[in-house]
């Protein structure tokens, strides 16, 4: 359940496979994410979300779990965002 304001939905996220993505910040191996959102309704029927459709997620294959890439598909058309950078604090406490 994910409550992003005032209405509740269900996201689904499904595993499609793992693949090599090139994004400014490297080369990495990733896991491809599905997450789909469904509207919980007043009869808790789930609906489909109006501006949101689908999206896809691109996560490093390894212990950090970055998020590498997003693609989503909305209302207005797609848009995407991509990891340009990473610093990670190797200390560890």
């Amino acid at each position: 359940m994910v409550y992003p304001a005032t209405s509740a939905y269900v996201a689904t996220v499904t595993v499609l496979g793992r693949e090599k993505v090139n994004v400014r910040a490297g080369s990495y191996n990733a896991i491809k994410l599905d997450l789909q959102l469904s509207k919980v309704g007043k009869n808790f029927q789930l609906e489909p979300h109006k501006k949101f459709r689908k999206a896809t997620i691109w996560v490093s294959d390894d212990p950090d779990r970055l998020i590498l890439r997003v693609e989503a598909q909305i209302f207005v058309g797609t848009i995407f965002a991509e990891l340009q950078s990473v610093r990670l604090d190797s200390a560890k406490p």
